[in-house]
């Protein structure tokens, strides 16, 4: 594989790895940077950035400050490393990751996901995050509107079953509908339950900048909502323990995706 690489003298690593940490080529056991015996260090960057010229102009200005040496380089991988290189999984309690370019939070694979507190509105009334309305959704398809506005948050700030994603979880879970005596229609919720989440994430990349700037910074990859379900599941999924290639529906991440990459969605 070949990847853009910038070399600079070794007492120039701090800045070097500050300046390209969005891009590093990260591999197990390695930060993307590699010593070199001639006193040089090298920054291997992820082979979606194709030529120094696809850093932001600011970056460049700065690499070139540090008289740094740009060329091309093979990198051997693993057919496993090969497959998961493209594949960027997100989810609520996701690590501290370097942010996929300068400026955004470090928690941005938290932010992806639908437990992020971030408020939307759709059809007019506002929910304290995408989970609320995703979970009124499917209340919804039990029959109870007015069980469904319990999910809405108020003027004052308020939700009745609770502000925070997990929630709004529990009032949407098994156990939720029966304390409340409701029945979901499985068929009816199988058949509408994309459309509800493609309407919020919609409502959500119009509304949230912040989650717009992250889905835009990762084109070109794929962003995967990890489950611990793997192959069964529906909404995301999981890399096989293995071949580390894509296994489940991850039909979030392919909801976001369609968003990211739709013609003009950049302007």
């Amino acid at each position: 594989m070949r990847t853009v690489t910038l070399s600079t003298d070794r007492t120039r690593t701090a800045q070097l790895r500050a300046l390209v940490l969005p891009w590093l080529l990260r591999l197990p056991g390695a930060d993307g940077l590699v010593f070199q015996p001639d006193g040089r260090v090298t920054a291997r960057l992820h082979p979606r950035i194709a030529s120094f010229g696809g850093l932001p102009g600011a970056t460049r200005t700065a690499l070139r400050a540090l008289e740094v040496e740009v060329s091309t380089r093979d990198v051997e991988l693993t057919p496993a490393q090969a497959a998961e290189l493209p594949v960027v999984q997100f989810h609520s309690r996701a690590k501290r990751t370097p942010p996929p370019a300068p400026g955004l939070p470090d928690t941005w694979l938290r932010i992806l996901s639908n437990f992020h507190p971030s408020r939307v509105v759709v059809d007019g009334a506002l929910y304290p995050s995408l989970e609320h309305w995703f979970q009124a959704g499917k209340v919804h398809c039990a029959g109870a509107p007015e069980h469904a506005r319990r999910f809405q948050q108020a003027a004052d700030g308020t939700c009745p079953v609770g502000t925070a994603p997990l929630d709004a979880k529990r009032a949407g879970s098994r156990r939720g509908f029966t304390a409340h005596g409701l029945t979901l229609d499985s068929a009816r919720w199988d058949e509408s339950r994309l459309d509800i989440m493609r309407r919020g994430v919609r409502a959500r990349w119009q509304q949230d900048d912040l989650f717009r700037a992250i889905v835009e910074q990762t084109t070109g990859l794929t962003l995967l909502h990890f489950e611990r379900a793997g192959a069964r599941s529906f909404w995301g999924g999981s890399l096989h323990r293995q071949t580390r290639q894509l296994q489940g529906d991850n039909r979030l991440g392919r909801l976001i995706m369609a968003l990211r990459d739709a013609p003009g969605a950049g302007g």
